[in-house]
């Protein structure tokens, strides 16, 4: 699908007139922002407004500049193989045999989220620098997926990147072909779909047994490892080809994290009584901007949440944006981001309402930074008023 010039053009004049700077985007990336929302060049504006808030919150112009943790190097699955004779990145991915339990152990949920964007601008910067088609093949092995993957704190982790990659990086998918679908796959699917465009879920092939001479037959045998059919293998002859594509597997104990280098000196102590619970709440004026927080607990879990009632209306009920989830603050601190859509209050709820004897000892932040002045606040406010918190 190709968008005519002329409309590429009136797309700009849309976003000048939201005080938006047009020329940091290139006709090519407005025509995927405008693909992608089907030629609504209102929904595309809201898009772009949403991305800049994306930059800003993972600040993916200095990503690369970022040392990731090594258990997330060594322990998340999937990875680039190489070049299909279409011209197209290859990259391979295998959920199944990712130790999420593992690797929530050993690192930050953000740092987990922050990674995979960070693997996608590697793969964009290294598309770039060799002028290849803008868009990626992706091969999703699911061998080795099981149910446990479809619940918290898995899948939540899992859903927040898909989200987030396909809000922020429309049209970047070429082609995704689907193989060693398990007897769930029915199940995982219809999870994962109201999360795709319709776009996106038309770009999905499912392959049989004979997956491997399809792939062979597509892209070309040089840009697949041995497993899949193709020529690529690693040291001592690997076939499947782990120095490039991780091939994830069990985190060690040795990388569990006892303290992930908080400095609870500028955190606020709380002391939450049996049955209680405790509020942080924030006022925030300006749509995009972004609430950030980080706890941990002396020795025992806590539930824990996010809330919202409108600015206008203070005693209204209150809104649910992150339902009360029971977390393991006490072995791994826990911490997130959320970027706010509409102005009013935000309430961070620490809930110790379902134990009867033990009171838990708390360290937490919750900060707000507000989003930048280039943004039309009032037009923003409009977007959002129907969309959901």
């Amino acid at each position: 699908m190709e968008i005519e010039s002329q409309i590429i053009e009136e797309f700009r004049k849309v976003l000048q007139a939201s005080a938006v700077d047009d020329r940091q985007f290139t006709d090519r990336e407005l025509e995927k922002f405008i693909i992608a929302r089907n030629s609504d060049l209102e929904k595309a504006k809201d898009q772009i407004l949403g991305y800049f808030a994306f930059q800003e919150t993972w600040n993916t112009r200095d990503i690369l500049q970022w040392d990731v943790p090594p258990v997330l190097r060594k322990f998340c699955p999937g990875g680039y193989s190489g070049w299909a004779r279409s011209g197209h990145p290859v990259w391979i991915d295998i959920p199944g045999k990712i130790d999420i339990k593992g690797l929530t152990m050993s690192a930050k949920k953000s740092d987990f989220v922050r990674y995979q964007i960070y693997k996608v601008e590697e793969l964009l910067a290294d598309m770039r620098s060799r002028n290849s088609p803008d868009q990626v093949i992706m091969i999703h092995d699911l061998s080795g997926y099981s149910l446990k993957l479809l619940f918290t704190p898995g899948m939540d982790i899992l859903i927040k990147v898909l989200v987030l990659l396909e809000d922020n990086y429309p049209e970047t998918l070429f082609k995704c072909y689907v193989v060693n679908a398990p007897r769930i796959f029915p199940i995982i699917y219809e999870i994962v779909k109201p999360f795709l465009s319709k776009r996106t879920s038309g770009k999905v092939k499912i392959l049989g047994n004979n997956y491997k001479e399809e792939l062979v037959a597509e892209l070309g045998p040089d840009c697949l490892p041995e497993s899949y059919g193709g020529n690529l293998s690693g040291p001592d002859g690997d076939p499947e080809y782990s120095l490039k594509v991780c091939q994830g597997g069990t985190v060690p104990p040795e990388f569990f994290a006892d303290d992930l280098g908080y400095d609870l000196s500028e955190f606020t102590e709380a002391k939450i009584s049996p049955g209680k619970s405790v509020d942080e709440t924030i006022k925030v004026e300006k749509p995009f901007s972004i609430l950030s927080w980080a706890f941990q607990t002396k020795s025992k879990d806590i539930q824990y949440g996010l809330f919202f009632r409108p600015l206008e209306e203070a005693n209204s009920q209150e809104q649910t944006i992150i339902p009360l989830m029971r977390v393991n603050s006490h072995l791994v601190p826990e911490d997130g981001i959320h970027t706010c859509k509409a102005a009013g209050y935000y309430s961070l709820r620490f809930d110790n309402s379902y134990s009867w004897f033990n009171s838990k000892k708390i360290h937490y932040s919750f900060k707000l930074s507000e989003s930048s002045d280039d943004v039309d606040y009032n037009e923003a406010q409009e977007i959002t008023e129907n969309t959901d918190l």
